[in-house]
């Protein structure tokens, strides 16, 4: 799946934490689970910087996939470090 981070963190360079947010947000959603499990892998990237996507993480914690429920556990993890 590292090409899927590559992309991932692509979708937002150049991009201010708070304009990368909410599209990695959108990913979270997104039908391929690979999509959603990079956009939380970059989210737990952005850390506490990320903190306006702990709900949308809280959701993906129940995701029907397992690797998407982990890196989303963990993201949000990484969110409420300070």
């Amino acid at each position: 799946m590292q090409p899927l981070i590559k992309w991932a963190v692509g979708a937002v360079r150049g991009l201010k934490v708070e304009e990368a947010v909410p599209q990695l947000i959108e990913l979270l959603k997104d039908a391929d689970a690979g999509v959603r499990w990079a956009a939380a892998i970059a989210l737990a990237k952005l850390g506490p910087g990320s903190a306006a996507a702990a709900a949308a993480l809280r959701a993906s914690s129940q995701d029907s996939d397992g690797e998407v429920r982990e890196a989303a556990t963990w993201a949000l993890a990484r969110t409420e470090q300070e």
